[in-house]
């Protein structure tokens, strides 16, 4: 298993909302106890979401040039 395969499962769609839901949540509401922690793991969580966009976006230009994110040739 090579880096990008370990990638892709990062990049899958549904990985990749629940991360950037998550991670805001965290952000917008922190608990009243620690707001250090769940700053961090929203922060952290959010990065990963965003990161996994970028690399899937990047992933289909890679395999399929000349074609947009949807699939539709250019």
């Amino acid at each position: 298993m090579t880096i990008v395969d370990s990638l892709e499962r990062i990049a899958s769609f549904r990985v990749r909302i629940l991360l950037l839901g998550v991670g805001l949540f965290c952000i917008l509401f922190p608990t009243q106890f620690s707001e250090l922690i769940p700053l961090i793991v929203g922060l952290s969580m959010t990065a990963a979401g965003a990161f996994g966009v970028v690399v899937s976006r990047v992933e289909k230009n890679y395999r399929h040039p000349g074609t947009s994110t949807m699939g539709e040739s250019l």
